[in-house]
């Protein structure tokens, strides 16, 4: 074989060999930058869970003190009819002794 021919195969060999650890140096930095963007997407994932679950037991609180808060004031509103009732029987009571008059005592001048 010419030498001038067995070097230039020699050399597409090495090119051929270079071109392969090349395509195979880029795809191990894919991979790797794959997995870095996973990792991101990852503890994002974390983070937005997280919230979520802080924001529901947030919620959950709201709730609850809504709801106290709303038996406390019917509570309060059936407590506020109660002494408007007693306000009116009380009312009605002065209204009673008004209209009939003050009981008689005393001896009218006499005695």
């Amino acid at each position: 074989m010419d030498p001038f021919r067995l070097r230039q195969m020699v050399e597409s060999m090495q090119n051929n060999q270079d071109a392969q650890l090349l395509t195979e140096d880029y795809q191990e930095h894919e991979a790797s930058g794959s997995d870095v963007a996973v990792g991101i997407l990852r503890e994002r994932l974390e983070r937005a869970e997280a919230k979520c679950t802080r924001l529901a037991q947030e919620k959950d609180s709201m709730v609850a003190k809504i709801d106290a808060a709303e038996k406390k004031s019917a509570r309060d509103d059936a407590k506020i009819a109660e002494l408007e009732a007693e306000i009116r029987r009380l009312k009605g009571n002065n209204a009673t002794k008004s209209a009939t008059g003050k009981p008689v005592t005393g001896t009218f001048g006499h005695g």
